[in-house]
């Protein structure tokens, strides 16, 4: 008969007592283990008669990463014991079982893992039987192993009217106690058990499991538009089970089997503007902290045999069906992203960053800088460790992107670490820098959906959340400023007035070249008056700009300007510029006055404006 289930009351979760969740998590587990181990030890007495076979269902419950598209919730062990006797006797030793899976979250596991384009690889295991040759259809005697007396592991198919549901159909569930038969020889009664368990021609042990394992959904469904993280909440999936020729019971048909925390908080300081100058390159920190212990997993090995939860040891393996030996898999990629930028501007990144301090010895993480990574963070391999800053590559006209992979990090504790970037002009450019915001973007990566029937799309996916699209950093040259306090064109006096751009020295200093923009503050103009305005042409390196107030420069792009008196401020896009400023009296042709002078330089532009802290996603 079908046993439906239904949606109980919520049930309540200290999430943030991490610890308390990871040891029931264990101990859950544990005990699964311990009671199976038990029951197939030998027991004395006859194989049992068909009976109502009553079920429990207990899961681990991880806490998974609520950006995630991909994640792998904690295992599912159905424990099933044989009591009441039940009129007639299955001789074959097995019931046919069908069980159902429905979640709260998509289902996010590959499709067309098998014959079938619904099948996918979340798979269900048997009495612990955790052979590497699993099929969408039941197979006993399929892994090549000397037990057949139980099925091989078997692939669910997703439910395309319903992405919520998963199905496992005709489980060959060993009768606990029975006589072990076959399909096509009944057994006969067996009449003493003892070290008859689990060989053919003996007796099914007094408990029978069946393990539903790698299963993933696809969370950041749950967390409303853009992603928004949301405080932890729970996964849940409700069991059902269907036999045509048993009386089975499931007990609890509804399970937390996971609870979704933000896996990533982050934070972008910057000491001041970004300005481009030749003797410095300036910087930025990205600040990134875990959203919970074990939300980082480093790259490693991890065992994949189909009856160990994947999160346990600190990872999220796609099974491999191919060998029994271990699998490489990659760690936690983290992916900052830097937008708005010009052709001008180069950004630079350590190769890896070691986060461990004197202050926190606890602190393991590490990260390398993924190289070849593509513009969603997935592909390429982690560089060797160095702590020399390379330049990241455009992955746009206007964009570069950051690619990093946890190698090494602690589980058991929430982590942070601060990873520098550098701004500095690409070298011999020669166009200006322009003022502008740009906008830096951190998150998990890779982003992008989980592909069907696609082995490279194979693993944990996860979105870039909205709370990261915002501008944090503004980026602009650097030149040098001066003012000329007196200047005149009027009655009987001229002013010459010359620029001098001085990066041609032998000081290795880069060469700059760039225009010179002049202001003319006239002292008789009323307040607030706007100045006259004067561009000159491009300096380069070495070159002076002179002209004089009534005669100008048209070689330079000064045209003159006569009956003036007041002040002068030149803004020009190098620096080191020196400005020096000669007045004269002339009468009837004849010099009377001369005296010169130079130019204050207001700012030469490396100093710091204001420092910016701006959080980007931010634990309460």
């Amino acid at each position: 008969m079908m046993f439906g289930f239904h949606w109980k009351k919520e049930q309540t979760c200290g999430w943030r007592l991490q610890w308390g969740l990871l040891w029931g998590c264990l101990a859950i587990c544990c005990l699964s283990q311990a009671i199976f181990a038990q029951s197939s030890q030998s027991f004395s007495g006859p194989s049992l008669a068909l009976g109502v076979i009553r079920c429990s269902a207990t899961s681990t419950i991880p806490l998974i990463r609520s950006e995630g598209l991909s994640e792998l919730i904690g295992d599912i062990v159905i424990t099933c014991q044989n009591s009441a006797p039940h009129t007639g006797v299955a001789g074959t030793g097995f019931v046919d079982v069908d069980i159902t899976l429905a979640l709260n979250a998509r289902n996010a596991n590959r499709l067309n893992y098998g014959n079938g384009t619904d099948v996918t690889d979340a798979i269900l295991v048997v009495n612990e039987k955790n052979c590497f040759v699993p099929s969408p259809v039941r197979v006993i005697g399929g892994c090549s192993l000397s037990d057949e007396t139980v099925q091989d592991p078997l692939l669910a198919r997703l439910d395309r009217t319903d992405t919520l549901k998963l199905h496992w159909r005709e489980i060959a569930l060993p009768i606990p106690g029975a006589a072990i038969g076959s399909f096509t020889n009944p057994a006969d009664i067996v009449p003493d058990c003892t070290n008859q368990v689990g060989v053919p021609g003996g007796c099914h042990p007094l408990t029978s499991t069946v393990r539903l394992t790698n299963i993933r959904v696809n969370v950041a469904d749950l967390g409303g538009s853009g992603g928004d993280l949301a405080a932890p909440y729970p996964i849940r999936a409700a069991l059902s089970v269907h036999s045509s020729q048993a009386n089975v019971l499931l007990a609890e048909d509804l399970l937390d089997v996971a609870f979704a925390s933000p896996g990533l908080y982050a934070q972008v300081l910057a000491d001041h503007d970004v300005q481009l100058c030749d003797e410095s390159e300036s910087a930025l920190d990205v600040v990134i902290t875990e959203g919970f212990a074990s939300a980082f997993k480093p790259t490693g090995t991890a065992n994949i045999r189909t009856g160990d939860p994947g999160w346990l040891d600190y990872f999220y393996p796609y099974p491999n069906f191919v060998s029994d030996q271990d699998y490489l898999i990659t760690g936690t990629r983290l992916r900052v992203s830097l937008t708005n930028l010009q052709g001008v501007v180069s950004v630079l990144a350590p190769g890896s960053v070691s986060c461990s301090s004197s202050v926190d010895e606890d602190n393991f993480l590490a990260l390398r800088l993924v190289s070849e990574a593509n513009s969603l963070g997935s592909g390429g391999e982690p560089m060797a460790e160095s702590q020399e800053f390379r330049h990241l590559v455009a992955t746009s006209e206007t964009t570069v992107t950051a690619v990093y992979e946890v190698v090494a990090a602690n589980p058991l504790k929430m982590e942070q670490c601060k990873i520098p970037f550098r701004f500095s002009r690409v070298e011999n450019s020669t166009g200006d820098v322009s003022a502008r915001w740009v906008k830096a973007a951190v998150s998990l990566a890779p982003l992008g959906k989980p592909t069907a029937s696609n082995l490279s799309a194979a693993g944990p996916r996860f979105i870039e959340t909205k709370q990261n699209q915002t501008p944090l950093i503004f980026v602009r040259g650097c030149g040098t400023s001066l003012l000329f306090p007196f200047i005149t064109s009027r009655s009987n006096f001229e002013t010459a007035i010359v620029i001098t751009n001085t990066t041609l020295d032998p000081f290795s200093t880069a060469r700059q070249a760039g225009s010179c923009s002049l202001h003319f503050y006239d002292s008789n103009s009323p307040s607030g008056a706007q100045p006259l305005l004067r561009n000159s042409t491009v300096l380069e390196a070495g070159r002076q700009l002179a002209f004089t107030m009534s005669r100008g420069n048209a070689e330079f792009g000064i045209n003159p300007i006569v009956d003036f008196q007041g002040s002068v401020v030149a803004e020009c896009d190098f620096q080191h510029a020196k400005g020096f400023a000669f007045v004269t009296e002339e009468i009837s042709g004849v010099s009377t006055l001369a005296q010169g002078y130079l130019a204050e330089t207001i700012n030469d532009t490396n100093e710091a404006l204001e420092t910016q802290s701006v959080g980007l996603t931010s634990p309460e």
